[in-house]
This record gives C-alpha cells, sequence and structure tokens, in this order.
C-alpha cells in the first residue's frame, strides 16, 4: 500500500520530467533540422610536411567565399586544466583568409599547435568558433613508418626510373602523403623522382614508370574542368605504345574525374561515387582479389594473400584487362555531387586491375590510400601500409611495380 501511495505522489514530477525532456528532445531535433538545411562550405585542406605549409582549396560556398581564421589560445588559469573547453584564455590570430571558390591559399610558418575554423560569412570569432582538432591533424604521411625489403628486386639506385607526378595539383606527391611509398620503391632498388613536369615526348622517354595518383584540376568546383591537356593524353598514349609504364590511381570524389580523363584513353570507367567501405581486405580466399602474378610473386617471399584498401572508387575495366581486386557483391557506393546522396550498386565492380597497351603496361587502381602510410587526427589513425591489418600491402606494391617493370617477362 505504501508502494503505490509513494508512485501517486511521484506520479506529477515523473510526468514533468519526461515532459521536460520530450521538450529538449524536442528543441534539439529542430535545431539540427535546421542546420541541416543550411547551405554548406565545402574544402580542401593539405600539409606539405617538408615546408610546413598548409594549402586551403575553397571547393564550395553559398557565398562564393570561404573564411578562415587561424589561431592560437593560452590558458590564463593556471588552476584549472588547460582543456580546449575551458573559456579563460587568450587567443592569438595567427591568420586569416577570405578565399573565393576555386581558388586556393597557403598559410606559412605555422607553429606546432594551432586551432582554425571557417565559416561562408567574415565574421569568425576565436572566442566562440567551433575550432577543428586541436591541434588539427589532416591527412598526412607517416614518416616513422620504414618499410622492410629484405632481398631487394633491384641493386639500391640501380633500378628503373620511377617520377610521381605533380604537375596537376596531385593530392599525393613525393614529398608529401606519397613520401612512404617513394621511400617503399627507393628500397626495393627503383630510382624514384618528382614528376614537376607536363607531360610531353621529351619528359617522358626519360622515364621507366610513371605514378599519377589524385590529379585535380586547379578549377575545384567544377567536374567538367580538364586536368590534362590533349597533347598530354597524345604524348601518353604515344609512350605506353613504346614500352612505357603508367600506374593510375584515383581516390574517391572529386579525384575521379582527373583519372577519367586519362583511363577512358585505354577504354576504362570509373564511377564517380565511394564505396562504403572501412578498410577492405580484398582476399585470395574469397576470390575478391585475383590470382596473378602480382599474387604469386617471383619467389615464395613474395607471395600475397591480401591487400587493403581504405573507401576509393570503383571502376569498369576493358574485356582485355585482368582483374585484380573485384569489390564484394552488393557493395553500395554514394554519389554525392547532387544535393542528394544517390546509393549504388558497384559490387562486382573493380579497385584494380591490368592491362597491356601496345609494348607498354597500364596498372589502375582506385585507392590512394592503400598505397603509402598515412595518419590522420589528433590521435594519428593509421591507414595504408602502417595499418596493422595491411601486413601485406608493401609486398603487393611491390608485385605491382616489378610486373610493371616487365619481370613477369609475359
Amino acid at each position: 500500500m505504501r508502494r503505490v501511495l509513494w508512485l501517486l505522489a511521484c506520479m506529477p514530477m515523473l510526468v514533468s520530467i519526461t515532459y521536460a525532456d520530450a521538450q529538449k528532445k524536442n528543441i534539439r531535433a529542430k535545431r539540427l533540422s535546421a542546420e541541416s538545411k543550411q547551405p554548406m562550405m565545402r574544402a580542401q585542406t593539405s600539409l606539405n610536411i617538408k615546408t610546413n605549409v598548409l594549402t586551403i582549396n575553397c571547393l564550395e560556398s553559398p557565398t562564393g567565399i570561404c573564411h578562415y581564421i587561424f589561431f592560437t589560445r593560452d590558458n590564463e588559469n593556471q588552476g584549472k586544466s588547460a582543456d580546449k573547453n575551458n573559456k579563460e584564455h587568450k587567443f592569438n590570430k595567427i591568420a586569416q583568409r577570405k578565399i573565393k571558390v576555386g581558388q586556393s591559399a597557403e598559410i606559412r610558418k605555422l607553429p606546432k599547435e594551432y586551432e582554425f575554423c571557417s565559416s561562408t560569412k567574415p565574421k569568425l570569432e576565436m572566442s566562440t568558433c567551433r575550432s577543428r582538432d586541436y591541434p588539427p591533424k589532416p591527412q598526412r604521411a607517416d614518416l616513422s613508418f620504414k618499410p622492410k625489403v629484405n632481398a631487394p628486386f633491384f641493386k639500391l639506385g640501380e633500378g628503373p626510373n620511377v617520377a610521381i607526378d605533380s604537375a596537376h595539383n596531385n593530392f599525393h606527391t613525393i614529398d608529401g602523403r606519397y613520401a612512404p611509398f617513394a621511400k617503399l620503391l627507393r628500397e626495393d632498388g627503383y630510382s624514384v623522382t618528382d614528376g614537376s613536369e607536363s607531360f610531353t615526348d621529351e619528359s617522358l622517354k626519360r622515364l621507366d614508370i610513371l605514378v599519377i595518383a589524385n590529379a585535380i584540376s586547379s578549377i575545384r568546383n567544377s567536374d567538367n574542368a580538364a586536368v590534362f591537356n590533349t597533347d598530354e593524353i597524345s604524348a601518353l598514349k604515344r609512350w605506353i605504345k613504346q614500352g612505357g609504364a603508367l600506374l593510375l590511381i584515383a581516390d574517391h570524389p572529386p579525384f575521379v574525374s582527373g583519372a577519367q580523363e586519362v583511363a577512358s584513353t585505354f577504354g576504362f570507367e570509373f564511377i564517380n561515387a565511394s564505396p562504403q567501405l572501412k578498410g577492405e581486405a580484398f582476399s585470395v580466399s574469397d576470390g575478391t582479389l585475383k590470382t596473378h602474378f602480382i599474387t604469386a610473386g617471383t619467389t615464395p617471399a613474395e607471395k600475397v594473400e591480401q591487400f587493403m584498401t581504405f573507401t576509393g572508387s570503383a571502376f569498369k575495366a576493358p574485356a582485355n584487362a585482368n582483374p585484380i581486386l573485384v569489390l564484394p557483391e552488393s557493395t553500395i557506393a554514394v554519389d554525392r555531387s547532387s544535393t542528394k546522396a544517390n546509393k549504388i550498386d558497384v559490387g562486382g565492380l573493380l579497385q584494380g586491375a591490368l592491362v597491356h597497351y601496345g609494348k607498354g603496361r597500364i596498372a589502375v587502381f582506385a585507392e590512394a590510400g592503400a598505397f603509402t602510410a598515412q595518419i590522420s587526427g589528433r590521435n594519428g589513425r593509421k591507414f595504408g601500409m602502417n595499418h596493422p591489418s595491411a601486413t601485406q600491402n608493401a609486398q603487393f606494391i611491390l608485385n605491382v611495380l616489378h610486373w610493371l617493370s616487365g619481370s613477369d617477362n609475359a
């Protein structure tokens, strides 16, 4: 009886609490709904580790401008923890930039720790803006990664000449995110250089292998802006036909359109969408990694059973190509090129394939991170060759280069 009386007495309070909670949830839902309808700004940041220069590309903005502010904060209340939520700070502005859509800006001489925030509107207050990553840690090369090549395929420095393209606004370059990739190749004996020149008969004849990774137009907000001119494509075709070798890599959008200009020349068709994968292990055992010289290698030590990729894109290959990485059935990709995200079934499409062209060879892959070692975020999340589960990625990459070098004698 007493329990019943107690419940009856507490009922108004319980109803009141439940109603208050419902009101809070309703207000929060309305706020989130309103925020989701706000026009969005989209930009891309990249840090050159060698020069400590941060480049910002303004991709989209409803006002036509991306506004950025960079700053540091000093905790003035030593009695409290110096965390980001402590409001008692002294703010020191480092730089402020106003970047038009399609243009970029560079921030130099950044301190070791800093914050930044962005907006479509010019009024940015350091004390109230929601800063990004404290300190911000953009996707970057893992320079601590040390690839081990127990038996180099070539004498050090005497292997084929490899150039990593940097002449086409590439997101991955030899002195940036592809530094670990270049280090791996050098350990295997390759001579690796920066491909800073446009493609001509003269510039290409000095090379044995050309690597193009995530080339993108300087006009960032246009899917139709050309990355390579027609003369470059023609020179590339002639060079490969005469015996050159190309490794073409494209990541998720917006990098697909640039790769497609080259890929379509040789019968490949990229899908402008991003598969919903979070570290996909392609395996010989389940048929997603196809058996080939690349999986067999030239010795038992070079044998590869799996290869990990991290999101990327997908493509269709010409009939004469050898599929290498096949996306599992029912894999869904998301196309975000319009205001509404469209889902596409890309199960059975490819993330890797090889083809002969004249006397030359072409390897096409739809994921760039798998070919290097990177870290991102404040906690240094690893992805690529340095991922704990990507133990065979390095050997797979070397086997791809060996095939491009003609080591299979096919």
